[in-house]
């Protein structure tokens, strides 16, 4: 083996092991992203995000276009715990949204990758001073994710919350969910464009889609998938 031949076989060893390392630093990201949402440390969380203008981040309701417009969606829509009045919002509200059934793959070329989870949680909210109480919610969605390897190492990049279900604690998810159809956009004024298609959503008549998301199989490079989580290649 000449020293050329030497030097191309411990290059490609070491990208397996990069690719190997970056299945868990994916992995955690995500649980790191459960633990800090949890927590309402969204200040925190979003630095887990790339600093680019194409990064994206689709909620039920809507699409966040680039690193700014995810902050504004955390900071703004959401909040963090260190806010002024915070306090107030965090009593007795609870956002509990697990992951299961990972699925991810890293790019052969180790410079991005893409993961898919199943999320099942649930949610609680104070009443308010008119009732009294607390409002107990299943809420079920899945995620999907794409990852991208910057120089200060692997950063969320995109990413899609797919609803299922959120249903009262009691009420079954056959009867009522808040995601019976497509979210107004209105309500939720800081989002950027609507969603890239209907979500599907639990119902009698619904028919489980085969895509959404599509389970992550083994590619190239980015630029060689032929459809995203956010429809064809952005």
């Amino acid at each position: 083996m000449t020293n050329e031949e030497l030097v191309q076989k411990l290059d490609e060893m070491q990208l397996k092991i990069d690719r190997l390392e970056a299945v868990t630093i994916c992995a955690n990201l995500m649980s790191r992203y459960v633990n800090y949402h949890a927590a309402f440390r969204h200040k925190d969380y979003v630095e887990f995000w790339a600093k680019r203008d194409d990064d994206i981040l689709e909620m039920p309701w809507g699409k966040y276009l680039g690193f700014e417009s995810v902050k504004k969606c955390y900071l703004d829509h959401h909040f963090d715990r260190g806010d002024e009045g915070a306090e107030k919002k965090m009593k007795g509200a609870v956002f509990f949204h697990h992951l299961d059934t990972p699925i991810i793959e890293v790019a052969a070329d180790g410079k991005t990758a893409r993961g898919a989870w199943w999320s099942p949680g649930h949610e609680t909210f104070p009443r308010g001073d008119r009732e009294p109480g607390q409002a107990a919610i299943w809420a079920w969605s899945k995620y999907g994710a794409d990852f991208i390897k910057e120089d200060d190492g692997w950063k969320i990049w995109r990413m899609r919350i797919y609803p299922m279900f959120k249903t009262p604690v009691g009420t079954s998810w056959t009867e009522w969910s808040q995601f019976s159809g497509p979210v107004d956009l209105s309500e939720f004024p800081k989002a950027d464009q609507p969603c890239t298609d209907t979500p599907w959503y639990m119902s009698v008549n619904a028919i489980y889609p085969a895509d959404q998301p599509e389970p992550p199989v083994p590619y190239d490079s980015y630029s060689d998938l032929k459809k995203t989580f956010f429809g064809d290649l952005i």
